[in-house]
């Protein structure tokens, strides 16, 4: 009669060769058919996945996974290379084969690190896109305030100053004609008269103020004439425009107006 001693030692070497086995084969058959050349694919596999050619990498990983379906880095490969083609949904089902097939292999805890951050990048994919930052510039109850555009300025008072400058332009201008017909007049008598100093300094009097008489009439009676606009044609609600134009001296001119 067998002693109990004797029983278990008897299980233990009949339950040897399945514990030495790889976990694949606790669940089906698992026969490699030319392991040597599965590797060989699986190697020119990884150098063309190196490269960004994931296509032709997936078509070498499905051969060597079919090749020697016991070894778990050619599926966990294949996984790799159809998640980096896009591939999601078949990568997935590759890594849960890993999982399930081999769960004690190292390659088990890579599966699980990188299915998991697969299945991450899905869900932050499907979310909605954030909403667009708010304005700083306007207080979140008045970002759907509508804009308003600038008020006109009061056209009847700029025209007043407006003309108002143009009369004074043009009385500097009067005072300047008359100046350079004093100076004019002065000159019959400095001509019979020794000082030669004297007719020239008349001289240079009468044209300057000349000259300064007639820029005040241009520039006064413009001022009038677009003073006289402003007051009589412009309304209230005419938005202004306001423009610069380069000068003949190289400076440059502002004006102001309005459209009726």
């Amino acid at each position: 009669m067998p002693t109990p001693a004797r029983i278990a030692l008897a299980a233990l070497l009949t339950a040897g060769p399945a514990l030495a086995q790889p976990a694949a084969t606790l669940n089906e058959p698992c026969e490699a058919k030319d392991p040597t050349t599965a590797e060989i694919n699986s190697r020119e596999g990884v150098r063309l996945a190196k490269e960004g050619r994931f296509g032709e990498a997936v078509a070498l990983f499905r051969i060597a996974t079919r090749l020697d379906p016991c070894a778990p880095e050619h599926p966990l490969l294949l996984a790799r290379a159809l998640a980096r083609q896009g591939e999601a949904d078949e990568a997935k089902r590759h890594y849960e084969e890993v999982l399930a097939r081999w769960p004690n292999r190292p390659e088990a805890d890579k599966a699980r690190d990188e299915l998991a951050e697969l299945v991450a990048k899905q869900q932050k994919a499907a979310l909605p896109p954030p909403p667009p930052p708010e304005d700083p510039a306007l207080p979140p109850d008045r970002l759907d305030a509508p804009v308003r555009p600038a008020e006109p300025p009061p056209w009847r008072l700029a025209g007043l100053i407006t003309g108002a400058t143009g009369l004074a332009a043009v009385g500097a201008g009067v005072f300047f004609a008359l100046d350079a017909q004093a100076a004019d007049d002065d000159l019959q008598t400095a001509a019979t008269e020794p000082d030669r100093a004297a007719y020239d300094d008349l001289v240079d009097r009468r044209d300057t103020s000349s000259t300064l008489a007639w820029a005040l009439y241009g520039v006064g009676g413009a001022m009038i004439v677009g003073g006289a606009i402003m007051y009589f044609v412009l309304d209230e609600d005419t938005p202004a425009v306001m423009g610069a134009a380069p000068t003949p001296d190289g400076g440059a001119a502002l004006g102001l107006g309005g459209r009726f």
